[in-house]
């Protein structure tokens, strides 16, 4: 089986209640705090970014997943090879 930590960041209104919510209510682990908080939610890390008008332009509104670097790099070559494989097929797939 696979594995690799999940990885959600958001845009929140405000940051201080925010934190306070996923810790104190929800029970996740603050691993980071600083401009951006990091937390631990049942092993998903989810990033929060104060976004106070909510623009979902803003690049650092995202998700993915933790890998390590050997798995990332192999998932990295294997996507490749499939591109070069298909050709310009590869966008009709995805």
């Amino acid at each position: 089986m696979r594995s690799g930590q999940f990885h959600l960041s958001i845009g929140v209104k405000s940051l201080a209640a925010s934190k306070a919510f996923y810790s104190d209510v929800l029970g996740a682990e603050i691993t980071h705090d600083g401009d951006y908080v990091n937390l631990d939610l049942y092993g998903a890390q989810i990033t929060l970014k104060e976004n106070v008008d909510m623009n979902p332009e803003l690049p650092h509104l995202h998700f993915g997943v933790n890998l390590p670097l050997v798995t990332f790099t192999d998932l990295a070559e294997s996507i490749a090879q499939d591109h070069a494989q298909m050709g310009s097929h590869a966008a009709s797939h995805c």
